[in-house]
């Protein structure tokens, strides 16, 4: 089986920007620690600076469920309630 990837687009509340930003930085730099990353990405669309798009390519399907069971993630799921305008999560293989 191939890697697994993971797009999720967040769009933030103007007033949230900079927190979400922070935040972020850290599920991005403990998410790249974990045994079954491939790749963990986070970018924000040039036109629209309230726009993440996370970029994650992970080696199984029990590499994503561990990630979601980690702190770090868990603490990131937390800090998006009520900041967000607009979320969207796709879990996609090569074609």
């Amino acid at each position: 089986m191939s890697d697994i990837n993971i797009i999720a687009i967040h769009k933030v509340k103007p007033e949230f920007v900079n927190e979400y930003h922070q935040a972020a930085k850290i599920v991005l730099t403990k998410s790249r620690q974990e045994s079954g990353c491939v790749k963990y990405e986070v970018n924000v669309d040039i036109n629209n600076p309230n726009t993440f798009i996370f970029t994650e390519t992970w080696a199984t399907k029990q590499a994503i469920e561990y990630h979601k069971q980690t702190a770090h993630f868990l603490e990131f799921i937390a800090f998006l309630d009520n900041k967000l305008v607009e979320r969207n999560f796709y879990i996609t293989n090569k074609l």
